[in-house]
């Protein structure tokens, strides 16, 4: 892989929004006009993987001033802004996983919430994958208050 890692641009939530349809249920997933009013409101923390130019992942961030994540911010209605970097989703094309890829965004999304000026980082997740955000610096805080998609999601967090 060829990869590069960087800002979000409006052109590329098309592929953005392919990549979604591809990596989660219905239910869970983010409409393509929340990826674009999220590009626009938190460019800084919106990022991009590309191998050889081909968009194969992204995460997407955004700052709040809660210090867990609720199910307010995965809509596009604007959240008080704050010194906690919420982690809305983290993913890559079926053909770049298992290939250190979504690492690889942690590790640059860490990266640009520190550059922020933000406090801490904080995401939920399925069981299945807290051990793989623990490898990252996550803590896991228990049962999120979430029920985005109807699913049951920990609360995971990093002091910056």
């Amino acid at each position: 892989m060829n990869l590069n890692i960087r800002k979000a641009r409006p052109k590329d939530m098309d592929r953005v929004y392919e990549i979604e349809q591809e990596s989660f249920p219905p239910e869970e997933a983010a409409t393509k006009e929340k990826y674009i009013w999220r590009q626009e409101h938190y460019p800084e923390l919106f990022l991009i993987a590309e191998d050889s130019g081909h968009i194969c992942g992204c995460i997407c961030m955004i700052s709040m001033d809660a210090s867990l994540i609720n199910d307010d911010v995965f809509e596009t209605d604007p959240i008080p802004d704050g010194k906690t970097c919420a982690v809305l989703t983290v993913m890559t094309e079926a053909a770049a996983r298992r290939k250190g890829v979504a690492g690889l965004l942690l590790e640059a999304g860490i990266d640009a919430a520190r550059s922020q000026g933000m406090d801490s980082i904080v995401l939920t997740c399925k069981e299945h994958l807290v051990h793989y955000y623990s490898r990252f610096g996550f803590e896991k805080v228990g049962v999120s208050a979430s029920v985005h998609g109807g699913a049951v999601w920990y609360d995971m967090t990093q002091k910056l």
